[in-house]
Formats: C-alpha cells, sequence, structure tokens
C-alpha cells in the first residue's frame, strides 16, 4: 500500500512533512531546487507499525540516504539538533543553546529590575541580596560548563524569595 510521500531535508535527511497528494505522487529523488527529497512511504519501506502515526514518525525518525532507510533517532534533544549519522548521535550548534541561555538570563534581569530603583521598600539586606543575584545573572552565560542541550539543562541562580 502507498500512504503518499515524505518530504525530507536532502543533506540531513530530517523528515518535515507526510503529503497525501491528491493526484499523482511525484517521484522519489532530489527536487528542482536541491532542498528537498522526495520519498514514496509505503509498506515495503514503513520502519513498523508505530509509523503510522506520523506524528510519531517525523519527530522520531530521519531518512538515511546512502541505505535507503529511515532511522529511528527518538525525539530531537533541542530544537537547534540534527542527527548525525556517522556519529550514530544528536549534534546541534552550541552557539544556538547560548543564544537560549542569554535570552532566558535577559528575562530574568527583567524580571527582576523593579527590585534595584532607588525607591523600593526593600531593606539593606535585601537590597545586596539583589544585586548579587542580578550580578550572578550578568555573569551567565560565560559562567556554564559542560555542553547543555537547552537553557533548561544550565544550573540557574537562585532567585530571593521576596522577587
Amino acid at each position: 500500500m502507498t500512504y503518499g510521500y515524505i518530504l525530507a531535508d536532502a543533506t540531513t535527511g530530517r523528515i518535515f512533512s507526510i503529503r497525501y497528494p491528491t493526484g499523482n505522487i511525484p517521484t522519489s529523488g532530489v527536487t528542482e531546487d536541491g532542498v528537498y527529497r522526495n520519498i514514496i512511504l509505503t509498506d515495503a519501506n514503513l520502519p513498523n507499525q508505530d509509523c503510522l502515526n506520523f506524528d510519531y514518525f517525523i519527530m522520531n525518525y530521519y531518512y538515511h540516504e546512502p541505505t535507503g532507510t529511515f532511522v529511528n533517532t527518538g525525539e530531537p534533544v533541542n530544537e537547534h539538533a540534527h542527527w548525525d549519522f556517522s556519529a550514530s548521535s544528536w549534534t546541534w550548534d552550541a552557539s544556538k543553546v547560548t543564544k537560549e541561555i542569554r535570552a532566558k538570563r535577559n528575562a530574568l534581569l527583567i524580571q527582576s529590575d523593579w527590585a534595584v530603583l532607588p525607591d523600593v521598600p526593600l531593606t539593606d539586606a535585601q537590597k545586596t541580596e539583589v544585586q548579587t543575584y542580578r550580578q550572578t545573572l550578568r555573569d551567565f552565560p560565560s559562567t556554564v560548563t559542560g555542553n547543555p542541550a537547552t537553557a533548561n539543562d544550565v544550573v540557574w541562580p537562585t532567585k530571593p524569595d521576596f522577587l
């Protein structure tokens, strides 16, 4: 049985969509612009029955061009990840995760801006605690160690309970 065709990234094998044509199914191969690959999806190349849930299939499989098969990669570890077939693992551009960390850091700083206004009703001890917290945030992401997959994988400074 033919289910339709898959549109995958011609370079990485990432599956973008499964389409159901109303007319003829496009031939298998790379599109004219060289960006996408059409793969006809049939019973013969469907990895397993779980893949009939097309959302699951799109999230958990990549197309491996050299073997002409779909590989179960599991869900990506972050929105920037792509599957590295040679290493059989997820990889990503760490600078994009660093941008996520900076964005979250900036949001946390904005949330605490009110606490450094001159007429805020905080004790001197609380003001010092806020200044320390905000300085620790400003030092991010240079103090982050390892290779976090997302901004949620980072150990963030503890926000004072009165903020």
